[in-house]
C-alpha cells in the first residue's frame, strides 16, 4: 500500500502578485498518496499556478503545503524535484541525442529504466531502441505528439512520487493517451499522479477531479458526480462528448 510519503496537502492557500488580483483564492485540496487527480478548468483558471507552488516555482503565497505530512518549505529544492516531476504542454527538447534528452533528469539512468519510461509514453514506435538518433533543437524534427511522449517519458524515467502531467498530451491522439494512461497505472499503482487537461476524457477516470474557475475550486468529486453537481463540467461533457455521457 502506498505510504504517506506523496498525500499532497494544500490548506487555505492563497497567491497573487497583486493584492487585488488573486491567482488562487483559498485552496484547500488533499490527495491521498496513490490518488489520481484530475484538475479542469478554463484558461487562466489557475490550475497550472497551483502546480508552479507545489514545485516552489513561486515562493510567497499565504497558507500551508505540505507532502508527506512536511510542509514543502522545509525540504530541499533538489529532493523536491526529486519526488516530484512534471510533464508540460510544450516540451523543452534540446539538441543531442534522445538518450541526452531522455536521461536529463536522470543521469544515472539504466538502459532498462530509459526503454521503461519510453514504452510506458508510447514513444518506442518513433523511438525504437536507438536512442542515438539526433534531436534537433527544440525537437523539431520530431512532431507535436511525439514531442510529447519524448517529455513524459522523461518525466516517468526518475520514478517519481509524484508525477503530474500539465496539459501534457494535448497533442497525442485519444487512443494513445488511453494507452499511456494504462501503461502508467500498471507501471506503478501507487505513484500520485496529476492531470491537468482540458480534455474530459483525459481525466474522467481519476479518482478524484477537481473543477477550477476564477482561482477557485468551484466544484470536486468523481466524473459520475460532478456531471451532477457541476454545471461547468456537465457542460464540458455535453460539448466534447456528447449526451450520452450524461447519465
Amino acid at each position: 500500500p502506498p505510504s504517506e510519503g506523496s498525500t499532497i496537502q494544500f490548506e487555505h492557500v492563497n497567491f497573487g502578485f497583486s493584492q487585488s488580483r488573486p491567482i488562487l483564492d483559498d485552496i484547500n485540496l488533499t490527495v491521498p498518496s496513490g490518488q489520481w487527480l484530475g484538475i479542469i478548468g478554463s484558461t487562466g483558471s489557475g490550475k497550472t499556478t497551483l502546480i508552479a507552488l507545489l514545485t516552489r516555482l513561486y515562493e510567497h503565497y499565504q497558507g500551508n503545503i505540505t507532502v508527506g505530512g512536511t510542509d514543502i518549505q522545509q525540504i530541499t529544492l533538489p529532493a523536491l524535484h526529486k519526488k516530484i516531476t512534471v510533464a508540460l504542454q510544450d516540451s523543452l527538447l534540446f539538441s543531442g541525442t534522445v538518450a541526452h534528452n531522455l536521461s536529463y533528469g536522470a543521469p544515472q539512468a539504466t538502459p532498462t529504466q530509459l526503454a521503461s519510461g519510453v514504452a510506458i509514453a508510447r514513444a518506442t514506435e518513433f523511438v525504437g531502441t536507438n536512442y542515438d538518433t539526433p534531436v534537433e533543437e527544440a525537437g523539431k524534427n520530431f512532431s507535436g505528439g511525439q514531442r510529447q511522449r519524448l517529455n513524459l517519458a522523461r518525466a516517468i524515467i526518475p520514478d517519481p512520487d509524484i508525477l503530474v502531467m500539465d496539459d501534457a498530451t494535448s497533442a497525442v491522439d485519444q487512443e494513445t493517451n488511453t494507452e499511456i494512461q494504462d501503461a502508467l497505472v500498471k507501471a506503478r499503482r501507487n505513484r500520485t499522479t496529476i492531470i491537468i487537461s482540458q480534455r474530459v476524457p483525459n481525466i474522467m477516470d481519476c479518482d478524484q477531479i477537481i473543477v477550477m474557475q476564477n482561482g477557485q475550486i468551484t466544484a470536486r468529486g468523481t466524473h459520475t458526480e460532478l456531471v451532477k453537481s457541476s454545471p461547468f463540467y456537465a457542460q464540458l461533457v455535453q460539448t466534447q462528448l456528447g449526451g450520452d455521457y450524461i447519465d
